[in-house]
């Protein structure tokens, strides 16, 4: 009976340690299972805190981007006002360069007009001719103003254009047969600032006229030509005829007449270097060094 009741005791005393056992492992899992929930929750609260700190970058991103767009579009609808007002302006300014350019024209064709009709009343034939040749020289500067009107290009001259029609001008004033008398031109189209054109205007007309003058007198007619080229940064100016050539003895700084005094005031201002040789008639070169090319 002692044996049994100490192997009863006993199998009580192991049933009782499975069942501690038993209870502990429960209580262990029930702990690692808080301790998993607890960090399941942590989790959760780091995800959630997360996801407002994304929400909250999001909207103050899109804030910042929709305050950036109106700063953008502000400034964008500023400058395109002010590209407007400079564009209307540049074109009011534009149409009153135009209006000036044209007025000086008429203004120049009338004193044109005035010194043709004064010439007419003039008997000594000296005189009448230094009439018409200041005649001749304010045309020359008219013929400027009226192409920066009609070409559109208030800046700069097409001196190729302007050229031919001084030179072909100036056989008209004196009535110079196209058939005996041929005007050749070999003129580079270059766009030339007003400041460079004036003088150079003036310098071809003194020439032309001198050729036209003086050249011929002892045969029928001859050929004129014009030449006009950027070489070098330079322009190289050309104007030779076939006729009797200067004489021997003859130099700028010897003439002393009205025509070469501009001719030489005018290239010193262009800073050019003036030549002048007989080749089968008289020849006249200029290499300019001071000219501006203005924007076609």
């Amino acid at each position: 009976l002692k044996d049994t009741l100490l192997k009863n005791q006993k199998l009580l005393a192991d049933a009782l340690e499975a069942k501690n056992a038993i209870q502990l492992n429960q209580l262990q899992n029930q702990k690692d299972l808080s301790d998993a929930m607890q960090r399941e929750v942590a989790l959760q609260k780091n995800q959630v805190l997360s996801e407002k700190k994304i929400q909250m970058i999001f909207g103050i991103s899109s804030i910042a981007l929709l305050l950036m767009g109106v700063w953008t579009y502000t400034l964008f609808h500023k400058q395109k006002t002010k590209n407007n007002i400079i564009l209307k302006q540049s074109s009011e300014n534009e149409m009153l360069m135009k209006e000036v350019h044209h007025r000086v024209k008429n203004n120049l064709q009338i004193i044109s007009s005035l010194l043709d009709m004064q010439s007419m009343s003039i008997k000594d034939p000296t005189a009448a001719e230094a009439i018409k040749e200041s005649k001749n020289r304010v045309q020359s500067m008219a013929l400027i103003h009226q192409n920066l009107y009609h070409d559109g290009n208030i800046r700069g001259i097409k001196i190729d254009d302007y050229l031919k029609h001084l030179a072909q001008s100036l056989f008209d004033s004196y009535n110079i047969d196209s058939n005996k008398t041929i005007l050749a031109t070999d003129i580079e189209p270059l766009y030339l600032d007003v400041d460079t054109v004036v003088p150079l205007g003036i310098i071809v007309n003194e020439l032309i006229t001198n050729s036209i003058k003086y050249a011929f007198t002892t045969a029928p007619g001859g050929r004129v030509s014009i030449v006009l080229k950027s070489q070098h940064e330079q322009l190289f100016f050309q104007i030779k005829d076939s006729g009797k050539g200067f004489p021997a003895d003859w130099t700028p700084d010897s003439n002393r007449s009205f025509g070469y005094q501009l001719i030489k005031a005018f290239a010193k201002k262009l800073k050019a270097r003036l030549n002048v040789y007989n080749d089968g008639g008289a020849v006249i070169e200029l290499q300019i060094n001071k000219y501006k090319i203005a924007e076609a």
